[in-house]
């Protein structure tokens, strides 16, 4: 009788053991899985700010490739009204 207690209590002990090693890996992997995330969104939170950057300093620099975005749509010598005809007025 006292051995298959003994038997039973270290079946059980193995059985939490597993359970709580089981437990930290979980742990250990969703904290592993959320330093990724908010490193994935750090570096697109700088990238996002490195673009706008450089699109304002083009725009304050006058880029030609700016300029021509900034007046496509202003030009007078288009035959048509880019405004109210332009596939993306619709969008």
């Amino acid at each position: 009788m006292v051995k298959l207690l003994h038997l039973l209590y270290s079946k059980q002990q193995q059985q939490l053991q597993a359970t709580q090693e089981r437990q930290r890996r979980e742990e250990e992997d969703l904290r592993r899985l959320l330093n990724f995330f908010s490193q994935q969104n750090a570096e697109a939170g700088k990238e996002e700010e490195e673009t706008l950057t450089i699109f304002l300093a083009l725009g304050y620099l006058g880029a030609p490739g700016y300029c021509s975005i900034q007046t496509y749509l202003t030009q007078s010598n288009i035959p048509c009204n880019p405004m109210l005809d332009s596939a993306w007025a619709s969008l």
